[in-house]
């Protein structure tokens, strides 16, 4: 069976994005800094209570549950999904692709040095940022590691850390950017710098390097290794390719006849949750990001009504297929996959329940057994290329539809500080 992890989950819709696996909205306040430069006062025209889901709404936990009351034979046309003509593209495995692995090992394998830190160091610090003498949310941390040079942090940071040695504690007195979030543009604050480590790294491979981090012996070895990981890795996502555009071929050799509104509204609840989730972890509200992008409430309902269309024919083309081939989330094969899912979250059922919805975690196991059983039945022919000439449209078309525009708002990892350059750019 093919290795999952828990980010791949989701349902897998070739028109429509359905990112991560229906994980659940957090309940975490809003940082401020994520907050992006359109301010409260400007989202007062938009609102999106007449066109949002119901707070009442409660979601099908199983497919079978929404659709119990349905006649897929009338809903559906099934078109072929066995014995379907496909090609997996592999990428060849450069030297230059080998290359790149080993410099970025290299770049991201810290040495600790006995000497003041210089430009292109990594230093791990504690620090605390302090505005008027009081500590700011989001100025302060601990352990990070910051490279100098990078320009993450605002100006005036990275440089007074060069020459600093392990153990000093640097104060930092600085401005924000104008162009900054409300609570902190133009202000100056303080921040109280702690050197836990200067590192640095290497410059070329050798046979030390080899030794010291890795379980290798030799440059060659290591390399090989490399190799055969980059040849898995492109083999796999040859795999993920062919399925993505082997289910495109079947959701349009297939046709759906109607749109049961229950279908429909449950698309529409989906909708809204993803981008509800997408705008939280982009630090703004929902009536941010539609002012930001210059949609009307009625744009809003005409983006939920496609994208739950687009959820509704999919999800009664898995039914179809479900039935057709005696399957279902209630028998063995389904209860063991879920069962090794879940082991490998490594936490109990409730908890793994508790942070991701029964929906989604069905329909991408599920999904995961229709492409295994179209695949089963499909003729292959496997293709070698250059890896520059590798086509990922198949897969790309599986992401971020929901509002074309979800790449114009820029979004760091969670885990960056609000005192870094590129968690608050504006909305384009």
């Amino acid at each position: 069976m093919k290795k999952r992890g828990l980010l791949v989950l989701g349902l897998l819709t070739l028109t429509i994005a359905v990112g991560g696996c229906g994980k659940k909205e957090e309940t975490q306040p809003i940082s401020s800094s994520a907050v992006s430069s359109v301010s409260e006062s400007e989202t007062g025209s938009i609102s999106l209570s007449a066109v949002e889901v119901p707070a009442d709404y409660v979601p099908p936990t199983t497919l079978s549950e929404l659709t119990a009351d349905l006649d897929l034979d009338k809903l559906v046309t099934l078109g072929e999904y066995k014995g379907l003509e496909l090609t997996k593209e592999i990428a060849e495995v450069s030297d230059a692709d080998i290359d790149s692995a080993v410099t970025d090992a290299l770049e991201n394998t810290y040495v600790e040095v006995d000497r003041a830190a210089e430009n292109g160091d990594t230093v791990n610090i504690d620090y605390v940022g302090t505005m008027e003498g009081e500590e700011f949310e989001g100025g302060s941390d601990s352990g990070f590691d910051l490279k100098l040079g990078s320009d993450r942090f605002i100006d005036g940071f990275e440089d007074g850390l060069v020459g600093a040695k392990k153990g000093d504690v640097v104060t930092l007195d600085l401005t924000f950017p104008k162009n900054y979030t409300e609570e902190l543009s133009g202000k100056a604050v303080q921040f109280k710098v702690t050197v836990n480590k200067v590192q640095t790294t290497s410059k070329e491979i050798s046979e030390e390097w080899v030794k010291a981090n890795t379980e290798f012996e030799t440059v060659e070895d290591y390399r090989r290794d490399i190799r055969v990981s980059l040849e898995t890795q492109n083999n796999a996502d040859a795999e993920d390719t062919m399925e993505a555009e082997a289910w495109k071929m079947v959701l349009e050799n297939s046709k759906v006849n109607d749109y049961p509104e229950e279908m429909v509204q449950y698309g529409r609840y989906y909708y809204d949750q993803m981008l509800k989730s997408y705008c939280t972890q982009s630090g703004i509200t929902v009536e941010q990001y539609m002012e930001a992008k210059n949609l009307t409430a009625d744009d809003y309902k005409e983006m939920q009504t496609a994208y739950a269309q687009s959820m509704a024919g999919q999800l009664l083309i898995m039914a179809a297929i479900e039935k057709a081939e005696g399957i279902s989330a209630e028998d063995e094969e389904y209860q063991e996959s879920l069962k090794e899912l879940i082991e490998a979250s490594g936490v109990d059922e409730d908890t793994f329940f508790s942070y991701y919805e029964r929906f989604s975690v069905e329909q991408s196991l599920m999904l995961e057994r229709m492409n295994r059983i179209i695949a089963d039945n499909a003729v292959i022919t496997e293709k070698m290329i250059a890896a520059e000439e590798t086509d990922t449209s198949a897969v790309s078309e599986t992401e971020d539809n929901f509002a074309e525009s979800s790449a114009a708002t820029e979004t760091t990892d969670s885990t960056e500080t609000s005192i870094t350059k590129e968690v608050l750019q504006p909305i384009d």
